[in-house]
């Protein structure tokens, strides 16, 4: 049960796309992986209660409007993987590469009044329009990363691999 009947919409937007080349060199084949996304998202929700909690329900009442929260976030993303497989004609073959990403974010949640437009007067030194809560983060990581697996065909039924993977993310 909520006292408004809050429209909480949402959108989310993306755009993905990806190219993969392999080129065969004999003992094996160099594949790269390129992608792109970008990502736009606004959510909005009925924050009435979670203010009214805060400010005590009887001042909420007293305002006769409803709180509404809005959160937006915008995503870059570019991926790179360049890597070698093996063909050999021995029982050893190996896969080996290196991954590259950087994501870039922007959001978080524009000023959001505690007291609409159009509500009553001040109430407890709080104007109509006071901003009750707002957050904007941005972040830039990147990662890097070299990885390799070997198998060994022991016998016809038989197969050992190993592998292993270093990588190392930085985010401002």
């Amino acid at each position: 049960v909520r006292q408004f009947d809050v429209n909480e919409t949402g959108d989310d937007e993306f755009w993905l796309a990806s190219l993969e080349a392999e080129l065969d060199v004999g003992a094996g084949s160099i594949v790269s992986s390129t992608s792109y996304f970008k990502r736009d998202t606004l959510d909005i929700e009925d924050s009435t209660r979670f203010v009214a909690s805060r400010l005590g329900g009887r001042v909420r009442a007293a305002v006769g409007a409803p709180s509404i929260t809005s959160q937006i976030q915008d995503e870059k993303r570019i991926t790179q993987e360049l890597r070698f497989v093996s063909e050999f004609d021995g029982p050893i073959d190996f896969i080996a590469g290196v991954f590259y990403q950087n994501v870039k974010t922007d959001g978080g949640f524009p000023p959001q009044s505690i007291i609409p437009t159009g509500s009553p007067a001040v109430l407890f030194g709080l104007a109509v329009g006071d901003s009750f809560f707002s957050l904007r983060q941005t972040v830039d990581s990147k990662e890097f990363g070299v990885f390799g697996e070997a198998t060994w065909e022991m016998t016809p039924t038989l197969k050992l691999t190993g592998g292993g993977r270093y990588f190392s993310v930085k985010s401002d």
